[in-house]
């Protein structure tokens, strides 16, 4: 009898500082008494999340350009956020990836790299964080630029008085229309 008037009590309390909305007591049987305690007009609490989500690096080597990074479950996709980890290395991180199989495509960069690889797939499982293999984007290791005019004027003088006659007019004489004998250099 004790027990059920501090659960009283304890119902009560609970019931004046708003946190529960409804108390009942009563007698299931005449040698047991009952208190429930609940709260009649909530919801049931939502079902927990079942989405996975998706992090990994990039390594952007020798540039310095933000990569853009894209995961796709083949039933959502959206971007990461991406933050720089320092020295042209990235981080991301994918949330609400529906589970199964995610793809992750990197983007951007500079002019003339490559992605290594294009595209990373890896499993998701429900509430997990997976981590996706790391993607490099990687630059040529020495690029130099000449100027097209320069080389076709060096072209240009060096084979000024060549001439070039290809006589291909001619009836077809196997798979070709060249006469034999007709053109010259």
């Amino acid at each position: 009898m004790k027990a059920i008037r501090i659960l009283r009590s304890l119902a009560t309390l609970t019931a004046a500082a708003g946190l529960v909305t409804a108390i009942g007591v009563g007698t299931a049987s005449a040698a047991t008494n009952h208190i429930a305690i609940g709260c009649l007009q909530c919801t049931s609490p939502p079902p927990p999340p079942t989405n996975g989500a998706v992090s990994g690096k990039v390594n952007m080597t020798t540039c310095t350009a933000a990569p853009k990074i894209y995961v796709s479950s083949g039933v959502t996709g959206g971007y990461a956020s991406v933050t720089s980890a320092g020295n042209n290395t990235w981080n991301y991180s994918a949330s609400n990836v529906t589970p199964g199989t995610a793809t992750v495509y990197p983007s951007g960069g500079c002019p003339l790299g490559q992605w290594s690889p294009a595209s990373v797939s890896t499993y998701v499982p429900p509430q997990i964080i997976t981590l996706a293999p790391q993607l490099t984007y990687t630059m040529p290791a020495h690029t130099k630029t000449i100027d097209g005019l320069l080389i076709a004027a060096g072209a240009q003088s060096k084979f000024s008085e060549l001439k070039l006659h290809l006589n291909d007019y001619g009836p077809q004489h196997g798979n070709s229309h060249q006469a034999n004998n007709s053109s010259y250099l």
